[in-house]
């Protein structure tokens, strides 16, 4: 039993340290503990792939003990296998779904630029409720805008600037024309006195009227003269100009997206190289890192300490392990199924909902997508070629159910288990909680978040708030006398 402690041996409140107060050692491990958080996602370019390999580490730790135990391999021989093994896995696995991503989505994009689509997004426009109507047609050009295509009012400025453009143009390289049209009205403005003048016999001899019509002629040549010497000189000084400018401008805009490239392809290659070394490293000191930290754990609480432990290991396991096997399954399944009913641009359509579905329920969203592109694609087609109505509608949704049947009675039963603790409202709001707090970041370490917290509150808080409420304790926090 601990000695208690006499009350000569508290110091006096004057003689305290700031921290020897208890709530000032308190607030300083909530604000390390905040600070930590803070400087991680300060520091995200450095801790997301850190993240991202100690989760790889913990999903792959009960194989690598496998088979450290059963086939009597070292850490960094199993570690350096999976390592090998993945990578080809991942080099397989984008050699062949890559081209055929990337065919249907340019294809996808093709088809919309050329207006494939224009005819069932005006319907829908017109389908939808008055109040809706702006938003979509909101959403509809910033879509565009992002896929480059060109409204009405774009092309018709633009017809206009190259119009003017061109009347620059040809007032430019075609001098002689404008010369011309100068010399007309010269000669028009001059041409009248000339003419007034030499068709008054009376007012001047046939001598004088000769010299004046040739005075004006020589005066017209003048003009002319110096159109023709002064015209191209100044545009082709202009066109020099500008096309000076020009010239730089797209050099400049050339190399900032090659050095763009250049930063991202740097970037990338860090990445690629970092998370395989981290999870190498983590791998191969799993044990001693699990050793340490419960070693750091105060003895007279190491049992309830490691048993919440536990359970919040079986939380985040079951959740984290199970969802990315069931989203992989599931992935595939729809991009197969819609691919044999006819959707288009399946693959793509398919691998994206696959994404989703690591939220449970949230894959949902790929039933109007798939009927919707399906909808599109056949209004698309002459009336005798199409699809009937119903067709469209049913097929996409019987894939949908099979696949949501699958995941519910069976993918999550025997690969996830009924012992996650985590309910699908937990994680949306986990999710959407850590991206609007910290981005990417956030979303990584969200679910283990809300997993831990939701034990701590099950385990520790809640008993304590129920014995507050039946009276039989004074303080609903669970602290020890």
């Amino acid at each position: 039993m601990k000695p208690q402690k006499q009350v000569s041996d508290i110091p006096n409140a004057a003689d305290r340290h700031l921290w020897q107060i208890q709530p000032l050692r308190d607030l300083t491990w909530i604000l390390i503990l905040f600070l930590l958080f803070w400087l991680g996602y300060a520091m995200r370019d450095v801790t997301v792939p850190l993240l991202v390999a100690i989760l790889l580490t913990y999903l792959f730790a009960p194989f690598v003990t496998f088979l450290e135990r059963r086939l009597r391999l070292p850490r960094p021989v199993a570690a350096g296998a999976i390592l090998g093994v993945g990578g080809i896995a991942v080099l397989l696995a984008l050699a062949l779904t890559v081209p055929l991503v990337v065919s249907q989505t340019a294809s996808f994009v093709d088809a919309v630029r050329r207006g494939k689509y224009d005819n069932a997004i005006d319907r829908l426009v017109d389908l939808s409720p008055d109040s809706l109507q702006p938003q979509i047609e909101a959403f509809v050009a910033r879509g565009q805008s992002w896929l480059g295509i060109s409204t009405v009012d774009d092309s018709a400025s633009e017809s206009s600037i190259d119009g003017s453009v061109g009347g620059t143009d040809d007032t430019s390289t075609g001098g002689g024309s404008s010369v011309g049209a100068i010399a007309d009205l010269k000669s028009e403005s001059i041409k009248p006195n000339v003419i007034h003048v030499a068709g008054e016999p009376s007012a001047t001899s046939g001598e004088d009227s000769d010299g004046e019509v040739a005075l004006s002629e020589e005066r017209i040549r003048m003009i002319v003269q110096q159109e023709l010497n002064s015209q191209p000189s100044n545009a082709g000084a202009e066109n020099v100009t500008s096309g000076g400018n020009q010239w730089f401008g797209w050099v400049g805009s050339g190399a900032r997206r090659a050095w763009g490239l250049v930063l991202g392809s740097i970037h990338l290659g860090i990445l690629i190289f970092l998370i395989p070394f981290y999870f190498f490293y983590f791998t191969v000191t799993w044990p001693r890192m699990v050793s340490f930290f419960q070693g750091m754990i105060v003895e007279s609480h190491r049992d309830h300490a490691l048993y919440l432990l536990g359970e919040m290991d079986k939380a985040v396991s079951g959740f984290v392990r199970g969802r990315i096997v069931i989203a992989f399954i599931l992935a595939i399944m729809y991009a197969v199924g819609w691919t044999i009913v006819g959707v288009p641009y399946a693959l793509p359509l398919g691998l994206l909902i696959g994404c989703f579905t690591l939220v449970p329920y949230l894959g949902g969203i790929g039933l109007p997508l798939s009927v919707g592109l399906m909808a599109a694609d056949q209004f698309s087609l002459v009336e005798a070629e199409r699809m009937a109505w119903w067709g469209i509608i049913l097929w996409p949704t019987l894939v949908y159910i099979i696949c949501q049947f699958a995941d519910d009675y069976a993918l999550t039963p025997l690969i996830a288990g009924r012992a996650t603790n985590l309910d699908p409202v937990s994680i949306v709001v986990a999710i959407l909680a850590g991206g609007a707090l910290a981005g990417l970041y956030g979303m990584l370490i969200a679910i283990p978040v809300a997993a831990c917290i939701k034990i701590l509150l099950r385990e520790v808080f809640m008993p304590r708030i129920r014995e507050w409420v039946d009276g039989k304790v004074d303080d609903p926090l669970p602290i020890e006398e």
